[in-house]
């Protein structure tokens, strides 16, 4: 007999933990979605300054794209994380 068809008590606790789990990987995917957002909105901002930009000044923009570039990147990366861990936190 499987250990948790001994105690179904304990079944329905972890299942009650496993959904709070997956109710706060949502929460965060949410958090991290609108940072996504604003994180594009700002990087997309850099590069039309990057675009108006003469020489001497670009380095500047094009770094401030670059620290953006991999902020959205990190972004993505927690998101990817988020869900192979809990992939019923998916948006539906």
């Amino acid at each position: 007999m499987p250990p948790e068809s001994r105690d179904p008590g304990k079944n329905a606790t972890m299942r009650g933990v496993d959904d709070a789990n997956t109710a706060q990987a949502r929460v965060l995917l949410a958090a991290l979605w609108e940072q996504v957002s604003d994180t594009s909105s700002k990087l997309e901002a850099a590069e039309r300054r990057l675009a108006r930009t003469h020489a001497g000044v670009s380095s500047h923009h094009r770094r401030a794209a670059a620290d953006l570039r991999h902020e959205l990147y990190h972004e993505h990366r927690l998101i990817d994380e988020l869900h192979r861990r809990f992939p019923a936190a998916r948006r539906p």
